[in-house]
């Protein structure tokens, strides 16, 4: 399995995604087939910059990062066939951007 991305928070590659802060103890790991699009926001209070972990709103996860505050940009995966999501944010904004727009998942 190719990486086509990495930090602490997050792992992308052609098949998957692994948040690494995910569960309490644990992470958790999407198939790329599983997901619909992910979309880059730019963070404000309306939107998770101040939520370090836990529920991003009804139907939504935020992986652990104590730095969310002070992050660029948050990103909002959308399943498939679910209407749950997962907001996360990373390390290094371009590079996770640029994996994810050559997986097809950003526009």
């Amino acid at each position: 399995m190719e990486t086509q991305y990495s930090d602490k928070l997050v792992t992308i590659s052609r098949e998957t995604i692994t948040f690494n802060h995910y569960y309490l103890w644990g992470r958790k790991t999407v198939p790329v087939s599983q997901i619909l699009k992910i979309e880059g926001m730019k963070p404000d209070i309306n939107n998770g910059q101040w939520r370090i972990w836990g529920t991003s709103g009804p139907g939504g996860w935020m992986p652990l990062d104590w730095r969310r505050p002070s992050r660029d940009r948050i990103f909002y995966l959308y399943y498939k066939h679910k209407k749950f999501q997962i907001a996360f944010t990373v390390e290094d904004t371009p590079k996770a951007e640029e994996a994810l727009k050559q997986l097809g998942l950003m526009g």
